[in-house]
């Protein structure tokens, strides 16, 4: 037994000597959670398995309880059996009783007892157990439960479909599921509050003890105690705890690493059920956490093995949600991280420390709450220093908002400079970050930040986009001299990436990745530039960007549907969404919206791009224009002409950098100019009728002058994109209307 018991005249001698054999089995078992085995400490009960019969009904006065409880415990003690009780009524303690449930054996100075050699199965029946104590007067056993055998809680009551309907209509407002969720008429455990080390204000697990939760709700318990030790709801030190299902709600602790359960070189297996509304209020670890210990040379990790459930409106300076800390381990998996909030930073998720190690897998992390205000002010939905690896994971709209003038970084994620992230099929989208200081400086990385030092794998599928700092597009973060590892082929059959770069303003002219030449992809496939007007191209087979066209007259185009449309009706933006729709277009960035008559120096002017960097061929690929240079055979006086040698369909700009290499090339659709002449004449019109005529024909033609001929644009290519030019020829109409 781990704490210590006060209360003199108790003594255990006869108990315990009469059953070594089974203490030995059990203190066996749990010698055998061995830390290469840290997810499958798992002791099932078999209570859900088999029709419920009861041994025992708690009923009567407080008094005519406790007399039946100590018989129970007996009963299981002495003939070394499982003991099915369930509640007959509450069981509520007042000051009338000194907030005592009872004084014999089956209790640990005032709180419900189970013995190291006991197992006892309570069906709370939709019926409450409080003992009666407040946050303002804990007390040092002031536990409901000590658990030093095995526990198992049922209740007969418990809808899990129910919690969830009442979780998915109200998760967007707290006060909502505060309200909904106290008044849900299930089987409580409730009023325990505890001072001191090793404190579980609901139930106290010790090294021994195994508690199995199946249902029921653990609710509006205090905890207050020393840093590393101790939980408002559930505390298991050193031993297991499997939630199955059931409710974690509105407990509370001040001074320890959890709010809602925890646990200290134990286990936690949580495969179903909700942590909600718990809160530590000065400290780390809101909803569920682990911390282990170093002692000598070895390691006792604490494990946290979530596998299912939502862990959901958690409050802390850090770690509000999910918390694996000094010494732990932890598996995340299917689960939903939300809504919860931390003062400091890490409203979601919290790696801390470099020997700790933690995998989330197909789970979300979103609508979590960051008020950076406490604590290292980096992280908003994630933060890690230890290793972390994530697979099939989504972070999205978070919000990280600081009142202070502290620089933070990372909205959804930050890796800090000892930390390691492995990453696979990722999505960081949607996330916010801001603080008082609005000067680009104080608040970086929307989505995801990480420190100088920090190891980063970022494998296939990743997609970072979406995410603001203070207002602005920041994906991923990038200060001078960082560099984005990149680990694999990001094209391979999972998917593709998507990652938004924003890189400091003093980073230079220089690649931002490394390990990029495992790609044969062009890189514009996965990567765009939070400043537009950039494009990623090859550098030595690595990434850097480089300047594009920068143009509010002209547009880039696309057939969808068998329409013409344009990026800026759509909210698409040149690189940042070009793989999503060049399919259609063969491939091919086509710029529009460009008027027919146009000159080769009107055009230059109005892309912004050094014309010293510009080349221009025509429909014919004849070289046009030359950087500037003489071309023989072309007037230079010619690029002032807009008949003479007027923009066409089919031509092709390219685009260089300072070093000569070609960084760019684009295609010019001019709408109705059908021979790419860059005029609008009797000769488009023939075209026009003749391909109406031959829809094969109109099939197998370029995009560029497909999407020229689109004039109508009703989804239909039709002769009435050819009498609609004829109208414009005649002055009735103009191709402007058209666009």
């Amino acid at each position: 037994m781990a704490k210590c018991i006060k209360r003199a005249g108790i003594v255990f001698f006869v108990i315990v000597l009469s059953l070594l054999i089974a203490v030995g089995v059990l203190i066996t078992a749990m010698d055998n959670k061995n830390e290469n085995n840290y997810f499958s400490q798992s002791v099932i009960a078999n209570s859900e398995d088999e029709e419920f019969v009861t041994d025992y009904i708690l009923s009567g006065n407080v008094t005519q309880m406790a007399e039946i409880w100590e018989q129970a415990v007996l009963d299981s003690i002495d003939n070394q059996k499982e003991i099915k009780v369930s509640l007959g009524n509450n069981w509520i303690l007042t000051a009338a009783n000194d907030n005592r449930f009872g004084e014999e054996t089956s209790f640990y100075d005032g709180a419900l007892y189970v013995p190291i050699a006991a197992k006892i199965v309570l069906d709370l029946a939709g019926k409450t157990i409080d003992r009666g104590l407040s946050s303002e007067n804990p007390i040092e056993c002031g536990n409901v439960f000590v658990v030093d055998g095995i526990l198992t809680i049922t209740d007969s009551t418990y809808n899990n479909s129910i919690v969830k309907d009442i979780y998915d209509y109200n998760k967007e407002n707290f006060q909502s599921v505060y309200d909904n969720l106290r008044k849900l008429e299930i089987g409580k455990i409730m009023g325990g509050s505890v001072s001191g080390a090793n404190s579980g204000g609901g139930i106290f697990v010790s090294e021994t003890g195994i508690l199995n939760i199946y249902g029921g709700m653990i609710c509006g318990n205090f905890a207050k105690g020393e840093s590393l030790k101790g939980a408002g709801g559930v505390y298991c030190y050193g031993g297991v705890v499997n939630f199955y299902d059931g409710v974690i709600f509105n407990n509370e602790t001040i001074g320890c690493r959890g709010g809602g359960i925890a646990t200290n070189t134990g286990t936690i297996n949580m495969t179903n059920g909700y942590v909600i509304a718990n809160i530590n209020s000065v400290d780390w670890c809101g909803g569920i956490s682990a911390v282990g210990s170093l002692v000598n040379t070895t390691i006792k990790y604490g494990i946290l093995n979530i596998t299912g459930g939502i862990i959901s409106h958690n409050v802390a300076n850090n770690g509000a949600g999910v918390a694996a800390i000094i010494y732990s381990k932890a598996k995340i998996e299917n689960v939903e991280i939300a809504y919860n909030y931390a003062k400091g930073n890490s409203a979601g998720v919290l790696i801390y420390q470099e020997f700790v190690e933690a995998e989330i897998k197909n789970s979300t992390i979103k609508n979590n709450f960051t008020g950076g205000t406490a604590g290292n002010p980096q992280g908003g939905a994630i933060y890690c220093d230890g290793k972390l690896k994530m697979t099939d994971v989504i972070v999205e709209n978070n919000i990280y908002n600081t009142h202070t003038q502290q620089v933070i970084y990372g909205g959804g994620v930050f890796i800090r400079r000892v930390g390691v992230l492995d990453m696979e099929n990722v999505t960081i989208s949607g996330n916010i970050i801001k603080s008082a200081v609005n000067d680009g400086k104080h608040s970086l990385g929307g989505g995801f930040g990480f420190e100088t030092g920090a190891t980063l794998k970022f494998g296939s599928n990743i997609k970072i986009y979406n995410n603001i700092a203070h207002g602005i597009p920041s994906d991923v973060r990038l200060e001078s001299g960082q560099k984005l590892p990149i680990s694999c082929d990001m094209a391979n059959a999972q998917g593709t990436s998507h990652i938004g770069i924003k890189l400091a303003d003093d980073y230079g002219d220089e690649t931002f990745t490394t390990g990029y030449s495992v790609n044969s992809s062009d890189p514009r496939r996965f990567f765009f530039s939070n400043d537009n007007a950039k494009v990623a191209v090859l550098n030595n087979s690595e990434v850097k960007f480089e300047k594009t066209i920068d143009c509010e007259k002209y547009d880039f185009v696309y057939i969808e549907n068998n329409l013409r449309k344009n990026y800026s009706d759509n909210q698409l933006i040149h690189d940042i969404n070009d793989f999503e729709i060049i399919k259609a277009n063969g491939n091919k960035y086509i710029l529009g919206n460009i008027s027919h008559n146009t000159s080769v120096n009107t055009f230059i002017e109005n892309i912004n791009f050094e014309r010293t960097a510009i080349k221009i061929y025509n429909a014919n690929n004849q070289l046009i224009f030359d950087k500037g240079n003489s071309i023989a055979g072309i007037d230079s006086a010619l690029y002032d002409k807009r008949f003479e040698l007027a923009v066409g369909t089919g031509w092709k700009i390219e685009l260089f950098n300072a070093n000569g290499v070609k960084t760019e090339e684009i295609y010019l659709s001019v709408l109705g100019d059908i021979n790419g002449d860059g005029r609008l004449s009797a000769a488009d019109i023939a075209y026009l009728r003749e391909l109406a005529v031959e829809k094969s024909t109109f099939n197998s033609l370029i995009a560029e002058i497909q999407l020229a001929c689109l004039i109508d644009n009703r989804g239909l290519f039709s002769l009435a994109d050819a009498e609609i030019l004829n109208v414009i020829l005649s002055g009735e109409s103009h191709i402007n209307l058209y666009y």
